[in-house]
């Protein structure tokens, strides 16, 4: 072969003047001056373009597949078909490849190679098309992550089964609006903490993940610069420190809220807050002053700030003083007359003269106020505003008399008010129960305080399955209306009529045999439910039903020693966690192989201490920092105030590949945790094991013989490799380990005498029930058996 054309890239073969695959006419390369096969300025390749297959091959593919520079095609084309997966993947991860040879590629039987060509920012979109339906995940997570990957293909994945997949789509830069809205409700940890972290994230998706049962996902939000105003503000009071220290330290926290917070019990919130420079001065150095605790002096001089945000906060304050808060109801902006109006602490004279308000919002919510007097609230029941009168409709402090006129109120929400207040008058509530409007009808019968023969009535009229649920979970329904309920088509009857404290016993018992499992977890939330259905539950086919009898408090502790050996692990972990869990049964828990179940017993508040000091010494680190610090040691000396180093026996067996994985990695790891590392089951592990420049000579020689590509490749790279394990790796089946032990600077070394092994038969590491014949200088292809 002469070369390739400079045309189609086709092979060559003698020295015809043209291709005989495209017709191109090739000029002669003998002349100097002409050079149409020169490369970008950009780069300089290591071969002439004219150089063939097999001279390319010699240099090493990988050299110049890494490098900045541009190949024939006609080589990647040969190199495409490479028994080497290193190569072929090497050519499907580079942009010059061409779109046909992508295509082949994308077919690969080896997953490497489909990979690089999923992330390769040139790939075909039908290429990508078949790669998204991969049976590999780490494929289509490459094709979630290439740029190019087209919008449907996008939508396709973020539905896709594996979490990764999704977590990638989360990343992407170009994410639809709506895909944002789909993947903040991911049941995955991962892809809504990915989501927590876009800062481009619209604030109905922030809403939403403000709301997560993960603490992680809330602090994500809570320090995200495009959180809005009244998200913050609703994070300001979790219950979690590092979620209101994350708002805190927000800069985009509106000072209002800062002013809010620097009064939070925790100092970690109050020193971000004066640390956070959107913190007005005053509040750093009332900070300063008094460590956020704010007195009534301070509360005076924040009434009279120029800042309305700060005098919203000490009108809706609860220990704000009555004489400011007088003060603050006159105040000129109606924002703070309504945070007055709203302050749980709002004495009767303030109300009575926010009640008088031009402002319609103060006065509704005067007439909210459960302290609001009844006289004043004979008033505001014949306001010309709705809302003020709805108001005075839900409030139970209303009297019966100004109720009695609010039923023909002409707004249809007043009317709703009313039907939902638990003080309307029987006689109010009879009427209302025939009303035109269903919405009204529905919440006179989710009313405690509707006569229990108007419940009766209703229920017999034939209503919607919306007011039978209703009726079916009021406490004043009937107990024989609720056992006819119990026989309800309808699942969220039957299930409303399980949690009703006023249901029979023998309508509970038979519950249990609802095919409907909702149904008989709803059992476990009335408060009247006997032992012996506790027991019959704790048997369910559903392990979500008996999770929540293993969570119950009330489940006696013979179940619970029964659930503790529970097929499912949710089920042990809840009783794990249950404060009357039996001690034995804590014991064998805390024995169990996972570690998140070891983890919960080390909490349980009624841990015997005998083993707590075992847990203590978990091989697990987080079973060890989950245990009371106050716990002792067996040997009675009392516990450490600092973290006692890992052992080596801590590390290797760890369930946490991250911290293995670390420890491989550190320069100051010890020779004796390497050789224990270097047998990790992660190649990941081993590899940075092989990495490391502490690791020794014999851990070297023994990862040179590693199955894994990539360790062979790292001990292959190591200064600290033996001269003997290069000499072997020169020879290695995967180019690109030949390729960097014949760089290593101990390859070109002269072996010390000393240094090696007289000739002779030795135990063969890759093999070690043969023998391998070393002559001196080289392991030669001798080999018996052992």
């Amino acid at each position: 072969m002469a070369g390739f054309c400079s045309s189609c890239g086709s092979g060559l073969s003698g020295s015809g003047a043209f291709c005989t695959s495209c017709g191109a006419a090739q000029h002669d390369r003998s002349n100097p001056s002409i050079d149409v096969d020169a490369p970008p300025l950009r780069a300089t390749p290591l071969l002439a373009p004219t150089s063939t297959v097999e001279e390319w091959l010699d240099t090493e593919a990988e050299d110049w597949l890494d490098a900045d520079v541009t190949p024939p095609i006609g080589v990647l084309r040969e190199l495409s078909r490479e028994p080497d997966v290193w190569v072929r993947t090497l050519v499907g991860q580079r942009v010059e490849t061409p779109l046909d040879v992508m295509r082949t590629l994308a077919s690969d039987g080896d997953a490497d190679v489909r990979w690089a060509v999923a992330l390769n920012r040139n790939c075909p979109s039908d290429a990508l098309q078949r790669l998204t339906g991969d049976r590999e995940p780490t494929v289509r997570a490459a094709v979630a992550s290439n740029r190019i990957t087209p919008p449907d293909l996008v939508s396709i994945l973020a539905a896709d089964a594996e979490p990764a997949v999704r977590h990638w789509v989360a990343g992407r830069d170009d994410l639809p609006p709506e895909l944002m809205g789909q993947l903040v409700g991911d049941e995955d940890r991962q892809v809504r903490l990915k989501m927590a972290s876009r800062h481009d994230l619209k604030p109905q998706g922030l809403a939403r993940l403000a709301g997560d049962v993960e603490e992680d996902i809330r602090r994500l939000v809570a320090g995200n610069v495009n959180c809005p105003p009244g998200v913050l503000a609703f994070l300001a009071a979790d219950i979690a420190v590092p979620v209101r220290r994350a708002v805190a330290g927000n800069d985009a926290t509106p000072a209002g809220i800062l002013r809010g917070q620097a009064a939070d019990p925790h100092a970690a919130v109050r020193s971000a807050v004066s640390a956070n420079p959107k913190c007005p001065e005053y509040v750093v150095a009332e900070l300063a002053a008094n460590g956020g605790n704010l007195n009534g002096a301070a509360l005076a001089a924040l009434a009279m700030e120029p800042f309305d945000a700060q005098r919203c906060l000490v009108a809706g304050n609860p220990g704000t003083p009555a004489n400011i808060m007088f003060g603050l109801a006159r105040d000129p902006v109606p924002d703070v007359r309504r945070w007055t109006a709203g302050n749980p602490n709002a004495t009767v004279d303030v109300l009575r003269a926010l009640s008088m308000d031009v402002d319609n919002r103060i006065r509704q919510a005067v007439a909210s106020h459960p302290a609001t007097p009844p006289d004043v609230l004979d008033v505001l029941v014949s306001d010309g505003a709705a809302d003020v009168r709805a108001g005075a409709g839900r409030n139970q402090s209303s009297p019966p008399e100004a109720l009695e006129r609010l039923e023909h109120d002409p707004a249809v929400d007043v009317v709703s008010a009313v039907a939902t207040n638990p003080s309307s008058p029987a006689a109010v509530l009879r009427a209302l129960a025939g009303h035109s409007d269903p919405a009204i009808r529905l919440k006179v019968a989710g009313n405690p305080a509707t006569p229990p023969d108007v419940l009766a009535a209703v229920a017999a009229n034939g209503p919607s399955d919306d007011v039978l649920t209703r009726i079916a979970g009021n406490p004043s329904t009937p107990t024989e209306l609720l056992r006819q309920l119990a026989s309800s088509a309808h699942e969220r009857v039957q299930a409303a009529v399980a949690g009703n404290p006023g249901t029979a016993t023998h309508v509970l018992r038979q519950l249990t045999a609802s095919p409907a499992s909702s149904v008989r977890a709803a059992l476990l939330g009335n408060p009247t439910l006997p032992p012996d259905v506790l027991r019959t539950l704790a048997h369910d086919s559903d392990h979500k039903v008996r999770s929540r009898v293993a969570a119950d408090p009330r489940t006696p502790p013979d179940v619970l020693a029964s659930l503790a050996t529970d097929d499912d692990t949710g089920v042990r972990n809840e009783t794990a966690a249950n404060a009357h869990t039996p001690p034995e049964s804590l014991a064998a828990l805390a024995q169990n192989r996972h570690v998140p179940t070891r983890r919960i017993v080390a909490g349980n508040p009624t841990t015997p201490p005998d083993l707590l000091v075992i847990l203590a010494d978990d091989r697990d680190p987080t079973v060890r920092s989950a245990v009371p610090s106050d716990t002792h040691p067996a040997s009675g000396a009392p516990p450490s105030t600092e973290a006692s180093p890992l052992s080596h026996s801590d590390i290797a067996t760890s369930p946490d590949v991250w911290l293995r994985f670390r420890a491989a990695g550190e320069e100051g790891a010890s020779p004796e945790l390497l050789r224990v590392l270097a047998g990790d089951g992660e190649a990941n592990v081993r590899r940075n094991v092989a990495d490391n420049s502490a690791c020794p000579p014999d851990v070297l020689r023994i990862l040179a013989a590693d199955p894994a590509t990539l360790v062979r490749l790292s001990a292959a790279r190591n200064g600290n490799t033996p001269r003997d394990a290069l000499v072997r790796l020169a020879d290695d089946s995967a180019s690109k380990v030949r390729s960097a032990a014949r760089r290593n600077p101990q390859s070109k070394s002269p072996p010390a005498p000393q240094s090696l092994p007289p000739p002779g038969w030795y135990p063969d590491d890759r093999a070690p029930h043969q023998l391998h014949y070393w002559d001196g200088a080289m392991w030669t292809g001798h080999i018996r058996p052992r």
